[in-house]
């Protein structure tokens, strides 16, 4: 009788650290709407290791600057659609400030079954437009494996060419500040990392980490990542080397979808 009570306890405190398996059910539809949190105090935003069971404490991730929305919808219902629709069905528009600075380009379903690739971006006058994805997610993925994608493209002033790889590397507990939803016991964790070079003539050479964590218990939260965290570190066309860290999102608790169809 001991040996049963044991046995339960051990599987109770396992459960919180099952291995979820990321499908294409996670993936932004049409209509969907969703509210990031900026964080203020970036210095602190350590990606943590990666592994099975991981306990990741982002709670000193606090402070809000601003607020950003992105709206999902077709491609073709964009100012881009010529530009991108041989390669896209589905975009998302950042509204920060009541302003629209930022489009996003995916393919997702069709023509990669199920799978969904970042084809291009707009942000203002500026225009990169991706044959090849730069954020490559192959369903389904479980914990180990990994994606991998050629970057080929151009920004009209440069050609970029580079790969892209995305690993399911950790699943765990996510601790964030109570206000930004406190802790998520169900949570795995995908790191992208690109490395590219963009032609100018000269040429600048660019490696970019991003650590996103999907939340798989919480209903309402499925479909986005509850938190970011990039580091770009790239060497200039002068040679000059340069690291960005002021890229680290929260997600807020609040997150919310829309008018799904």
């Amino acid at each position: 009788m001991k040996k049963i009570i044991v046995l339960q306890l051990v599987l109770i405190s396992l459960k919180g650290f099952s291995q979820p398996v990321i499908t294409s059910d996670y993936n932004p539809i049409y209509g969907d709407i969703y509210v990031y949190k900026i964080v203020d105090d970036t210095s602190t935003a350590n990606p943590g290791q990666a592994g099975a069971g991981v306990t990741w404490n982002l709670a000193t991730m606090h402070g809000q600057l601003t607020t950003r929305q992105y709206n999902w919808m077709q491609t073709a219902l964009t100012n881009d659609a010529a530009i991108f629709s041989a390669n896209s069905n589905i975009a998302a528009q950042m509204v920060q400030n009541g302003f629209s600075t930022r489009y996003e380009y995916f393919n997702n379903g069709s023509s990669f079954t199920g799978d969904m690739v970042k084809v291009g971006t707009h942000i203002d006058a500026s225009i990169a437009n991706f044959g090849s994805g730069y954020l490559s997610l192959d369903y389904p993925l479980s914990y180990g494996q990994s994606c991998t994608d050629s970057m080929m493209g151009s920004t009209g002033v440069a050609f970029v060419n580079g790969r892209s790889t995305t690993t399911y590397d950790g699943y765990g507990t996510l601790q964030l500040e109570a206000q930004s939803g406190g802790n998520f016991s169900n949570v795995g964790r995908l790191k992208v990392v690109e490395d590219y070079i963009v032609n100018y003539g000269p040429i600048e050479t660019h490696h970019v980490e991003t650590y996103v964590w999907y939340d798989h218990q919480t209903a309402n939260m499925t479909k986005q990542p509850i938190a970011i965290i990039m580091t770009h570190d790239w060497i200039d066309l002068d040679r000059k080397s340069t690291r960005l860290n002021s890229s680290h999102l929260v997600i807020s608790y609040a997150v919310f979808c829309l008018k799904k169809k």
